[in-house]
């Protein structure tokens, strides 16, 4: 009969938590965040599997050599957890262990997207890892573009097999793999698109996972993301990309700032069709550049309040447009 783990040291999870981050700890134990914290503080226990996967990631830190500090330990264990193991990620496996079976694509679910969901699942690790923000002194680097520039995401799906299986049903399909005739000698096959302003490029088959499971998350990363949530995004964010790479038209969003107006916290201005006014929130400023993340002081109010514009955008406007790619 196997040993069960001896339950971990406070210290150790909290290492643990501190070096993975909160929502990604979470995943590998098959909790929520509340759950994490609560196991964090010692007010919950761990379960068996729950152990294994604690003793996994403690061995591997206690096997790093002595000489690297702690933040390279750090590094290190988030760069192994998304190196591959039997053709998954070594984070996709400890959670694995305990979660109970893979929910499946939808039953109307075709290839393309049955193959999808399952590439999905492979990469939503990797966009819970912890990304270190550097910056220049008065010079802000915005966090939407150092997720941009991350590589570790891009690397993770061009390694998983499930990548090369996603493809292959891509290029069988009948509509979309007629559209990716363009061969390249180093990124492969690519589909050539041109937008009626006469502007365009190739677009590479081997790039589309990325790009679309990018798009996903930026969509629910602000607002308590789960795994089911960036699958359920992700193939809204496919159906578009078949949409418009197929000729036809789809709903794109548009969000445009405001600066020097101010709304109240809860102030929303509903304009029908042409979309909806309201306040910026530190979520729309993530996509500001770094020199525009500043502010400027107005005069006081009677009670000596000073009100403050961001350079940033303080009023953000949301709408669709009608969107349509020749490919």
């Amino acid at each position: 009969m196997d040993e069960k783990p001896a339950a971990p040291e406070r210290g150790s999870l909290a290492w643990l938590g501190a070096a993975l981050g909160m929502p990604l700890l979470g995943y590998l134990l098959n909790r929520d965040s509340a759950e994490v914290r609560a196991i964090l503080d010692g007010e919950l226990e761990l379960g068996g599997e729950q152990l294994q996967v604690i003793e996994a990631l403690s061995t591997r830190r206690e096997a790093m050599p002595q000489e690297i500090d702690e933040m390279g330990i750090s590094e290190a264990l988030r760069h192994w957890l998304l190196q591959l193991g039997d053709g998954q990620s070594n984070a996709m496996l400890l959670h694995k262990l305990t979660s109970d079976a893979v929910e499946p694509a939808p039953a109307s679910a075709d290839e393309v997207e049955a193959t999808f969901v399952a590439l999905a699942r492979e990469v939503y690790p990797a966009f819970l890892m912890p990304m270190e923000v550097l910056t220049a002194p008065g010079m802000p680097v915005p966090t939407a573009f150092l997720e941009e520039i991350n590589e570790q995401i891009s690397t993770l799906i061009a390694a998983l097999p499930a990548a090369d299986v996603f493809i292959h049903a891509v290029r069988a399909d009948t509509v979309l793999g007629g559209l990716f005739r363009g061969t390249h000698p180093v990124m492969g096959v690519y589909a050539a698109v041109y937008l009626n302003t006469g502007h365009g490029g190739p677009v590479f088959l081997a790039r589309l996972p990325t790009l679309t499971l990018r798009a996903a998350w930026r969509e629910i990363q602000d607002s308590n993301p789960t795994e089911e949530r960036f699958v359920a995004e992700g193939l809204r964010q496919l159906a578009i990309v078949r949409r418009v790479l197929g000729g036809r038209t789809a709903q794109i969003k548009a969000r445009f700032a405001f600066t020097g107006v101010l709304l109240p916290a809860a102030g929303r201005i509903d304009l029908g069709n042409n979309g909806v006014v309201r306040p910026a929130t530190d979520a729309d400023r993530r996509y500001a550049p770094g020199m525009l993340q500043q502010q400027l002081g107005g005069t006081p109010d009677a009670q000596g309040v000073v009100p403050y514009i961001s350079y940033a955008g303080d009023v953000i406007r949301l709408f669709t447009i009608q969107g349509v790619v020749g490919a």
